[in-house]
Parts: structure tokens; sequence; C-alpha cells
């Protein structure tokens, strides 16, 4: 992480750091972390297999003359469904949390 310095005109000197995000084009991430973001803010919203055939898609998309079929694996998590959550038992679909942490 870049540090930063700073010598003020009366001589005092403020240092700091500069810290990049993860996801900044200076720092990419991988196309695995991208998955996991993407994974983790779909169970909101999505059955896991939507989100999955979704990543799939994208990883594809050069491949398409269409995004219907895309937009149709994400369209799936418009209605009221279940899916499986981490434990491995079918329940209702997480909550919104504005407060959530990853």
């Amino acid at each position: 992480m870049p540090r930063i310095r700073i010598r003020l005109k009366d001589d005092r000197v403020i240092e700091g750091r500069y810290d990049v995000a993860r996801g900044h084009p200076e720092k990419p991430l991988s196309w695995a972390e991208l998955g996991d973001k993407f994974r983790d803010c779909a169970d909101l919203v999505l059955p896991r297999q939507s989100a999955e055939e979704a990543i799939q898609l994208v990883a594809r998309i050069e491949q398409f003359k269409s995004l219907g079929p895309l937009f149709k694996a994400l369209a799936v998590g418009r209605g009221k469904s279940t899916h499986k959550t981490n434990n491995g038992k079918s329940g209702r679909k997480k909550e919104w949390n504005r407060t959530r942490k990853s």
C-alpha cells in the first residue's frame, strides 16, 4: 500500500496510506473473486442455480448474439422462491439488510 508523506510550509509532516480497494482497476478482482462477490449479492434475490447459470453465461458472453439467455437467468429471482442456504437447508430468501457486512 503506497505511503503518502506531505511536508507543510511550517515543516510539519503528515503521513498516511493510500489504500486501493479490491475491484479497483489498479487492484482488479480475479474471476473467482468476482464469482464469489456475485453469489453473495445474488443470494439476496436469486436461487443459487440461477446465479451459477448467470456466472457461466457471463463467462461466455462474447459468444452470444443476444443477452436473452442471461436476462432469463437473472429474471428467475423475481418470483417468491426458496433456495439452499449455506448449511444446505432449504429456506426463505435472505432479507435485504442495509447493515449487512461481508
